[in-house]
């Protein structure tokens, strides 16, 4: 089984083969002062290679080039960084052939059929990687490729797509989040609500609830929004107390800001009160609970620092002063 391989001082090679990635004992490539342009995407997933070397190599693709120069000092820290990126280059082919596979076999079937269908299913592969860098969402189009993408290629619209995509995912996350309502209701109201009944309220609940951000909302502050009595409940109901919530909510922490903004005006007194503002944002944004600004608000002056500029650079110490005390 190979386990080295030394290329190095051969000006006439440029590529190495793609059979590369079954040497599964290869732990070294010395390919130094080559004509290499790339090199096989599948030797990033070696695990046993450890040193790839190519030093002194002026035909290399740009991204390659980085991928070892531009991180580590040893050889052997730079073939990591280089193993990592040829892993990720090997992964995005491999999901570009599975999309490709997908669309051909299913809504472009007829597309997929001339050699022009086949070079415009390609094309819009390559704009919908550049629109979901992430590999994970990839996974997901690829599985869902069939409720993403619109029948007909020639209306194909990537920004539209992403949209479609992002509805999508929301409207799963609903349909999952919907057990942890009914979890919610049943521990509520525990032995007061007949199990039979639960999944029709549900039902009813997400009828008015569209929102998921609404939906997580009522996950979490559902002693405060559901009715005392199961009869009381209904799907308007509780998107109306889930709204008139969220409003009171929103305008007890306006409130809060405010004393914290008139108490460091005391703290800062010759600072313009828009400074002030500014500085309160900043510093609220670290504070999720409303408790916690009042609590900073009443005694500013411990956890603020006397000058004003050393709170403004580093508005996150604030959080940590707060909490050490």
């Amino acid at each position: 089984m190979l386990e080295e391989i030394w290329v190095n001082n051969n000006r006439n090679l440029t590529s190495l083969p793609d059979s590369l990635e079954k040497c599964l004992k290869l732990t070294v490539i010395d390919a130094r002062k080559t004509s290499l342009k790339t090199l096989p995407a599948a030797l990033g997933n070696l695990s046993s290679l450890i040193t790839i070397d190519i030093r002194d190599i002026s035909t290399l693709k740009n991204k390659v080039h980085c991928a070892f120069f531009d991180s580590g000092e040893s050889v052997q820290e730079r073939s990591i960084q280089l193993k990592e990126y040829l892993s990720h280059r090997f992964n995005v082919k491999t999901k570009k052939s599975l999309l490709e596979q997908k669309l051909s076999e299913t809504i472009y079937r007829d597309v997929s059929e001339t050699i022009e269908g086949q070079k415009e299913i390609r094309a819009l592969i390559k704009t919908v990687f550049k629109e979901f860098p992430d590999l994970e969402d990839i996974s997901d189009v690829i599985r869902n490729c069939e409720r993403i993408f619109p029948q007909n290629i020639h209306t194909c619209c990537v920004p539209k797509i992403r949209a479609t995509f992002v509805e999508l995912r929301r409207q799963n996350e609903r349909k999952k989040l919907a057990a942890q309502v009914e979890l919610k209701l049943r521990a509520f109201y525990f032995d007061k609500i007949d199990p039979a009944i639960v999944e029709d309220i549900v039902k009813s609940i997400y009828s008015q609830v569209k929102q998921l951000e609404d939906i997580q909302f009522l996950i979490k502050e559902a002693s405060r929004i559901l009715p005392a009595k199961v009869s009381d409940i209904t799907g308007e109901r509780v998107f109306q107390a889930i709204k008139l919530l969220q409003i009171t909510m929103q305008q007890d922490r306006l409130a809060a800001m405010d004393m914290l903004s008139s108490a460091l005006t005391s703290v800062y007194p010759h600072v313009e009160p828009k400074a002030i503002d500014e500085l309160v944002q900043s510093v609220g944004n670290f504070f999720k609970k409303i408790e916690d600004i009042k609590k900073l608000a009443a005694d500013a002056s411990s956890h603020f620092p006397a000058e004003f500029e050393t709170a403004v650079q580093n508005p996150k110490q604030i959080r940590i002063n707060f909490l050490s005390k």
